[in-house]
């Protein structure tokens, strides 16, 4: 059964729905309502409305369907122990899964668990030899931080194999509670109605004692608000080796983790990346060929994903759009005085057959714009299977206005708005340049 989560724009005239996972998002305006209307309600009825078709959590955003980190999914469990408050699963944009939840300890795997934990403990975890690659037949609860996954989770949440979302034993997860992180391996599997439980080494990592007086029984767990973070299928496709040791596991955690947990130090001198999502209110660019979507609606979604990427990565920015200029062009441009780069995110259109990725850099070039656009260009084709349309030199008022105050700029044309793909593929497909051009810049600048 599909969830849905809702973005509705700030004037209330775009209500859009994403389903859960793949966060494709549908435009509300072309589907019509009970009474065979297009809905066209304003933001009470059209919560109402969207809820009764199954929707979830709602956002007011700034821009149509403007992708967020995270969407919430729906789930059936509750905690283990504590129940203050409900358990809460997130998807992250690169396919995270995120639980909020309490932290049970579990002592199976230790060779004394059932004497520690009487009555629910046992030697054996779900994860043993051959798969189990460390010591002992099993994974030792009080060596080994592990984290416990319900025996339907995957079921539960609609996680699959094929997308890449469905979580594994193996599986790195990073546990955080109450500025403590730890790294963990998911080494077991619970019951299917509750959700938050990991291992005795993992609670005490986390500086939790979850001993009686004696230290010769495990009596409690973690209240409410500890936070799991998984990489599903984390070793598919990569040459990472799944850890053997609670060394080996901390070592592969704080290297997956590196650019959340301890952002690098980016080789800016000035104030970092001025991001223009080309276009305005006023002139919306070209129109997709489908006529429900425009070219200012995909550089909005490109550029707001590009500045959230870069708040989460510490990359400084700004954002700027012509109608913080009055509609005029080179002032966008001018704006980028004291920056260390001006990208301004465009759609290319043309006669409805073209495709393709191309950068406009300036007449004469510099040397870092040349290799920026390159750079652009190679990732944006290989990722959307279209051809590289390579560099433009162009003399572009915004380019013109950069150039004026000595700041390196570009414009991206990441594709053609105007070919045959409807709006979620055209959306999708603005992300998935997006962070495209993201991997070009951290590399240019790292």
């Amino acid at each position: 059964m599909p969830t849905y989560f809702s973005v509705l724009t700030k004037d209330a005239s775009a209500l859009y729905l994403i389903e859960n996972p793949g966060a494709k998002p549908v435009d509300f305006r072309s589907l019509k309502d009970e009474n065979g209307s297009l809905n066209t309600q304003k933001a009470i009825e059209a919560f109402t409305w969207a809820k009764g078709k199954g929707a979830g959590t709602f956002v007011v955003s700034d821009a149509p369907a403007l992708p967020l980190a995270k969407i919430e999914l729906k789930h059936p469990w509750v905690n283990g122990g504590d129940n203050s408050k409900r358990p809460m699963i997130f998807m992250t944009h690169d396919k995270h899964i995120e639980v909020v939840a309490d932290g049970d300890t579990d002592a199976d795997g230790s060779p004394r668990a059932e004497a520690i934990d009487p009555g629910c403990g046992q030697k054996e975890t779900s994860l043993r030899k051959p798969q189990w690659l460390g010591e002992g037949q099993n994974v030792d609860s009080e060596s080994i931080p592990y984290v416990v996954i319900p025996g339907n989770f995957n079921a539960a949440l609609g996680l699959n194999a094929e997308e890449r979302t469905s979580v594994e034993l193996y599986d790195m997860c990073r546990v955080e509670f109450q500025g403590k992180v730890v790294y963990a391996i998911v080494a077991d599997v619970g019951p299917t109605d509750r959700i938050g439980e990991m291992s005795i080494a993992c609670a005490t990592a986390l500086g939790f004692d979850v001993w009686n007086r004696e230290k010769t029984r495990v009596v409690r767990g973690l209240p409410h608000g500890v936070k799991y973070e998984f990489i599903p299928q984390t070793y598919k496709g990569t040459n990472y080796k799944p850890p053997r040791s609670a060394d080996e596991i901390k070592a592969l955690g704080q290297h997956l983790w590196a650019t959340r947990d301890e952002p690098k130090k980016w080789t800016f001198k000035g104030k970092g990346i001025l991001v223009n999502p080309g276009h305005g209110k006023t002139d919306s660019g070209a129109l997709g060929a489908n006529r429900n979507i425009t070219e200012y609606a995909l550089n909005t979604i490109q550029a707001h994903y590009l500045c959230d990427e870069f708040r989460r990565l510490g990359i400084p920015y700004e954002l700027i759009t012509q109608d913080d200029t009055g509609g005029y062009l080179e002032p966008v441009g001018q704006a980028a005085k004291g920056f260390d780069l001006f990208i301004s995110c465009h759609h290319n259109a043309f006669d409805g057959k073209e495709h393709g990725v191309e950068v406009c850099t300036p007449p004469i070039a510099e040397a870092i714009e040349d290799k920026l656009g390159l750079l652009i260009c190679a990732k944006i084709a290989k990722a959307l299977n279209i051809p590289n349309r390579g560099l433009k030199p162009r003399n572009l008022a915004v380019l013109r206005g950069c150039r004026s105050v000595d700041c390196p700029g570009i414009l991206v044309e990441s594709q053609f708005v105007d070919d045959e793909r409807d709006e979620a593929e055209a959306q999708q497909e603005a992300i998935i340049a997006a962070n495209c051009i993201l991997e070009a810049i951290t590399e240019t600048f790292s």
